[in-house]
C-alpha cells in the first residue's frame, strides 16, 4: 500500500515544480530589491488596485507608477538595512506611502450612505421648472450685460406683481 502511495506523492512533487517553472516562464521578475523579486503579475495587480481607471493604461502611467513602487521598494529595503525602520522620519515618510497606496480602498461607508440616501429621495419628488432665457453674448460689451440684467430685474418685478409667467416668458424669452 506504501509502494502505491509514494509514486502519487512524487508526482505531486514532480507538478508542483513544474507548475512553478512553468509560472515564472510566463510571469518574468521585473524587479529585485534587496533579494526579493517582484513578478509582472504581481506588479500589475497592484498597480491595478491604485489605478482604477476603466479604460486602457498608457504607457506612462506605467513607468509613472512603476518609478514610484521601485523607489518605495529601494527606500523599504536600505531603511531596514540600516535600522531606521524605527526612526519617526522614515514611519512619517512610509505612512504616507501606504497612505497614497491604500487611497483607492478607503471609502467612507458612512458618506456614501448618506449620498446615496439623498439621491434616493430626491428621486421620489417630482420637479416641474421654468425660466425666462435673457440672451447675453459670452463676449459681450459691459453695456450690453447691464442691459440684460436691468431687462432681467424688469421681468422679475412683473412676475412678483402676479403676471403669467407664461405669457412672460413669451413676452421676453
Amino acid at each position: 500500500m506504501s509502494m502505491k502511495k509514494f509514486p502519487v506523492s512524487l508526482f505531486a512533487v514532480q507538478l508542483f515544480f513544474a507548475t512553478a517553472l512553468f509560472a515564472q516562464a510566463t510571469d518574468p521578475v521585473i524587479l529585485t530589491v534587496g533579494g526579493e523579486s517582484v513578478s509582472r503579475s504581481e506588479f500589475m495587480r497592484v498597480f491595478k488596485k491604485n489605478n482604477t481607471k476603466e479604460t486602457g493604461y498608457d504607457k506612462q502611467a506605467v513607468d509613472d507608477y512603476l518609478e514610484l513602487y521601485v523607489n518605495y521598494k529601494m527606500k523599504v529595503h536600505e531603511a531596514l538595512e540600516l535600522g531606521m525602520d524605527t526612526v519617526q522620519s522614515f514611519k512619517d515618510e512610509l505612512a504616507g506611502y501606504r497612505k497614497q497606496l491604500a487611497q483607492p480602498y478607503l471609502v467612507d461607508k458612512q458618506v456614501s450612505e448618506s449620498l446615496v440616501r439623498e439621491a434616493y429621495d430626491r428621486m421620489k419628488t417630482d420637479i416641474r421648472a421654468s425660466h425666462i432665457l435673457i440672451k447675453c453674448d459670452a463676449n459681450a460689451l459691459p453695456k450690453d450685460t447691464v442691459e440684460a440684467l436691468n431687462k432681467a430685474i424688469k421681468v422679475r418685478a412683473e412676475l412678483l406683481k402676479g403676471a403669467d409667467f407664461a405669457a412672460t416668458a413669451r413676452k421676453y424669452s
